[in-house]
C-alpha cells in the first residue's frame, strides 16, 4: 500500500474512533442528566423516588436489551451507518422529552434515548477492533471512556448551571440539535473497514462462543460489581443525597458528583495502558474492586467527614471504577476475534443492566422510607433513608470482589 493510501487508512480509523468516542460522551451526558433535574421532574409529573428511579432507567432498559444484538449488528454491518441512525434517535427521542405533558411522553422521550446509545460504547470498541492492532485496545478504550466520562462531568455540574438559566426542556432541545450535527458528521467522516471472517453463520458461531464463554461471564459480572455505584449513586441520586445530608446546592452537588465521572475518565487511560503493557486483567480488575467498596463504605457512613474530603473519596472511586474497562478487554480476550462486538455487548449489556435494576430499587427503597416531607413540590428524603438504601451498592461490590480471583488473564485470543 502507498504511503497516502496508509496515511488515509489511518485518517479515517482515527475520525471513526473520535466521532464515536464523542458519540458515547453524549449519550452518557444524557444518561446521567436527570440526577440533576430530580426536583424539577418530580415537580411537573408529580411522581416519586419510584417513578423517577423508572424514567431515569427507561435510559437503560432499551440499552441493555439491545447490547447483543447491537454486537451482531456491529460485526456485521459495522459502525458507521449505525452510529449516524443511532444518533439521530438520540436527538429524536430528546426532542420528545422535551415536548412531554406527562410522565408517559417523558419515558417514550427517555426510551427512544437509551435505544440510541445503545450504539455508542459498543461503536467505539468496534472502532477499535476493525482500525487498530490489539495492543491499543485496552488504553483506545480507555481513552474513549475518559471522553465519555468529561462529558459525563459536564452532564451534572455545568449541566445544573443551564437548566438553572434554561430550563430542563431547553436544555433537552440543545441536546436534540447537538444529536443532529453529529448524526451528519458521522455519516460524512467514519467508515468502515471489512472485518475478516464476518457473515452470517461466524455471527452466529461467535454468538454462541461468547455466551458459552466462562471467564466472559465472569468478567462481565466483575464489571457489574464495579460500576454500580458510578450507574446509580452519581448517575442519579448523589445530587439529591449531598443536597440533603450537606446541605448543598443543585449546582455545587452535581459538580461533587461528577468527580467520580472524572475519576473514571483519567483512570481509565491509565489502566488500559498498564494493563496492555503488562498483559494482565485480573490484578488490576481485583484492585479495583477492593477500592471502589472501602471508598463508597467511606463516603457514606464514617461520619463527620468534611465536605472536600466526601469530594476526595468519591473521585478515588471514580479512578477504581476505571478498572472495569479491563473487564471488556477480558472478555475479548477470551472470545474470537471475529465475534468481538457481541463479546463486549455482553459485558456492556451487563453493566447497564446494573443501572436499570439499581435505579429504581433505591428509589422503590426511598419511597418506603419516605416520611412524608415535602419540599417544593418534590418529596424530600431524610440522608438515613438514603444511606439505607445505599447500603445496596458496597455488598453487590463485595460479592464482585469474592468472584473475581476465578477471573484468568489471558494471552491474545485466537483470530
Amino acid at each position: 500500500m502507498t504511503t497516502a493510501g496508509t496515511e488515509a487508512r489511518a485518517w479515517r480509523g482515527w475520525a471513526g474512533w473520535g466521532l464515536a468516542a464523542v458519540f458515547f460522551g453524549y449519550g452518557w451526558a444524557l444518561r446521567v442528566s436527570p440526577s440533576v433535574m430530580v426536583a424539577d421532574l418530580m415537580r411537573d409529573f408529580a411522581v416519586g423516588a419510584a417513578a423517577l428511579g423508572h424514567l431515569s432507567a427507561m435510559y437503560l432498559y432499551p440499552y441493555a436489551l439491545l447490547q447483543l444484538p447491537v454486537g451482531v449488528m456491529m460485526d456485521r454491518i459495522g459502525p458507521r451507518r449505525l452510529m449516524a441512525a443511532a444518533t439521530a434517535t438520540v436527538a429524536l427521542g430528546c426532542a420528545v422529552f422535551a415536548l412531554a405533558s406527562a410522565v408517559e411522553g417523558a419515558y417514550l422521550g427517555r426510551f427512544l434515548i437509551g435505544v440510541g446509545s445503545a450504539f455508542t460504547w459498543v461503536g467505539v470498541l468496534s472502532v477499535i477492533a476493525q482500525w487498530f492492532p490489539p495492543r491499543r485496545f485496552a488504553m483506545l478504550g480507555g481513552c474513549g471512556q475518559f471522553i465519555g466520562m468529561s462529558c459525563a462531568a459536564l452532564g451534572q455540574g455545568p449541566l445544573a448551571g443551564m437548566i438553572e438559566a434554561t430550563g430542563w426542556r431547553g436544555t433537552l432541545w440543545l441536546f436534540a440539535a447537538v444529536g443532529l450535527a453529529l448524526a451528519v458528521l458521522v455519516a460524512l467522516l467514519a467508515r468502515d473497514r471489512p472485518h475478516p471472517g464476518t457473515g452470517g453463520t461466524r455471527v452466529a458461531d461467535g454468538l454462541r462462543a461468547v455466551l458459552r464463554s466462562r471467564q466472559g461471564w465472569l468478567y462481565a459480572f466483575c464489571a457489574m460489581a464495579m460500576i454500580t455505584p458510578c450507574m446509580s449513586f452519581a448517575g442519579l441520586w448523589a445530587v439529591p443525597y449531598l443536597g440533603v445530608a450537606y446541605g448543598i446546592d443543585r449546582q455545587t452537588a452535581g459538580i461533587i458528583a461528577s468527580l467520580m465521572f472524572l475519576g473514571l475518565g483519567c483512570g481509565a487511560p491509565f489502566t488500559g495502558w498498564l494493563s496492555d503493557r503488562l498483559g494482565r486483567r485480573k490484578p488490576l480488575v481485583m484492585v479495583g474492586l477492593a477500592v471502589t467498596v472501602l471508598t463508597m463504605l467511606a463516603v457514606l457512613y464514617v461520619p463527620g467527614l468534611p465536605v472536600w474530603a466526601i469530594a476526595g473519596l468519591i473521585f478515588l472511586c471514580g479512578v477504581a471504577n476505571a478498572t472495569f474497562v479491563l473487564c471488556f478487554a477480558g472478555s475479548r480476550d477470551h472470545n474470537p476475534g471475529w465475534a468481538s462486538g457481541v463479546a463486549v455487548a455482553l459485558v456492556n449489556a451487563l453493566v447497564i443492566g446494573t443501572g436499570a435494576l439499581f435505579q429504581p430499587l433505591l428509589g422503590a427503597i426511598l419511597d418506603s422510607l419516605w416520611d412524608g416531607a415535602m419540599l417544593g413540590g418534590a418529596r424530600l428524603y431524610t440522608p438515613e433513608a438514603y444511606r439505607l438504601a445505599f447500603a445496596t451498592l458496597p455488598a453487590f461490590g463485595l460479592i464482585g470482589l469474592l468472584t473475581s480471583p476465578l477471573l484468568r488473564d489471558a494471552q491474545r485470543r485466537t483470530p
